[in-house]
């Protein structure tokens, strides 16, 4: 959407990143083969194993948590959204001016790594544009937006995006670790 002018400001959060910006982390590999596997038909479905989303998105909860999420929440997933991703729909021209934009991460997230957030960041600094990295400590992929205290991420989330839409310089986020926009560097 930012890409496209569709969007005032845009927050990013635990997002998959750019055609071009990837990872060679074990955790990346391991939680998207499945749906990236070249031997499995795009058309087929595929239905995440409990074990699997364990892994790939809830690897911060107790077994308990994991399993009232996978019941409640794990759905067929489509192979062709994910494979999307590494296709033309996924190429960013990075220089280009954009909409304020808050790429958010999880400091415990397998399937779209902190570093893998910190390298698309990286490149989306290229622009002129105002772009930003805010890092949640001790949070997965699942638990920053479903599990306990998801409601700090989207209070930091929406205080930043009100303040960028509205032109005003947004405050800057409160809770773990941020990137200085300026410095490049976190405190």
């Amino acid at each position: 959407m930012v890409q496209r002018d569709l969007a005032a400001a845009a927050v990013a959060i635990d997002s998959v990143p750019a055609q071009g910006v990837l990872t060679l982390k074990w955790s990346f590999i391991r939680s998207l083969w499945p749906l990236l596997n070249p031997f499995i038909p795009a058309s087929r479905p595929y239905y995440m194993p409990f074990e699997h989303f364990q892994y790939t998105f809830a690897n911060d909860l107790p077994l308990e948590e994991q399993r009232a999420g996978y019941d409640r929440d794990i759905v067929p997933k489509s192979r062709r959204v994910a494979r999307g991703a590494l296709s033309r729909a996924a190429r960013v021209d990075f220089r280009r001016p954009h909409a304020p934009l808050l790429m958010i991460a999880g400091e415990k997230d397998h399937i779209m790594p902190a570093s893998l957030n910190r390298s698309n960041y990286k490149r989306y600094r290229k622009s002129p544009s105002r772009t930003e990295f805010k890092e949640f400590p001790g949070r997965a992929h699942y638990t920053i937006i479903a599990g306990r205290g998801w409601e700090e991420v989207a209070d930091c989330a929406l205080e930043w995006a009100i303040g960028a839409g509205s032109g005003a310089e947004p405050h800057a986020p409160t809770v773990g670790r941020e990137t200085d926009p300026k410095q490049g560097g976190t405190h």
